[in-house]
């Protein structure tokens, strides 16, 4: 009986410091990059360009958040109401502001991009 009570009372410290903890520590922002549908007159991150084949590609995002590529080349980017950061390959970040249409004289080797 008293190996229960050592148990049970152990129990409830544990679900007692839990609850302290999830109250004590604030949440911090979590970020969830979307890939959404391009529609005409939304204001989403639109990334143009083409991969390693060749094969163009258009996508748009929507939240906070950073979406890795694999080895794709960027000939556009719309900023829509979005701050943008995009990471090439050779290790160089670009920082563009919102309402921003980037387009670099040539095509930038992404590896990632990230919204603000």
């Amino acid at each position: 009986m008293t190996r229960m009570r050592t148990m049970a009372s152990s129990a409830v410290a544990v679900v007692a410091a839990a609850a302290v903890l999830a109250v004590a520590v604030p949440a911090s922002n979590a970020y969830a990059i979307n890939k959404v549908t391009c529609r005409a007159g939304e204001h989403f991150l639109k990334v143009e360009g083409h991969d390693e084949l060749g094969g163009s590609f258009t996508d748009c995002f929507a939240n906070a958040g950073k979406y890795n590529y694999y080895s794709v080349w960027v000939k556009k980017i719309t900023t829509g109401n979005n701050d943008v950061v995009f990471y090439d390959v050779n290790g160089s970040t670009v920082s563009i502001k919102r309402g921003t249409v980037y387009k670099p004289r040539k095509a930038a080797h992404v590896k990632a991009i990230k919204i603000k």
